[in-house]
């Protein structure tokens, strides 16, 4: 998602989610130190993780290229959005979890985040 102050409720939900989850949701913002640039750490945030949320909700591209690169590293990843008409064309072949609330939200990334933990390849 994009780093904006009005996104913070939305990674809220994301956190709640994976914290019921028992998974750690982290994103680059929220950490302060790291060696590298910030690119950088995204790319081995992407890499050592074990699977990716985006919010495409917001045609973001930053939180495109992200996400495309953890597409292509083969990462399992979880898309969101609020607005299935704003799916980019690359994108509407994949699976989105569609949520009309923040509540829903968290309700619906829970039960992925429990199937990913338990292996479930199928969000590929």
């Amino acid at each position: 998602m994009p780093f904006d102050k009005k996104y913070d409720d939305t990674f809220t939900a994301i956190h709640n989610a994976a914290e019921a989850a028992e998974v750690r949701a982290e994103r680059v913002k929220d950490r302060y130190y790291y060696r590298e640039g910030m690119i950088e750490r995204i790319w081995s945030q992407i890499e050592s993780a074990d699977f990716i949320i985006s919010d495409l909700t917001v045609q973001n591209a930053n939180v495109y290229y992200e996400t495309g690169y953890a597409l292509a590293s083969r990462q399992l990843s979880i898309l969101l959005t609020k607005n299935p008409k704003k799916i980019p064309f690359d994108l509407k072949n994949r699976r989105h979890v569609i949520y009309s609330s923040l509540e829903d939200l968290e309700y619906q990334l829970h039960r992925e985040l429990m199937a990913a933990k338990g292996g479930n390849r199928s969000f590929l």
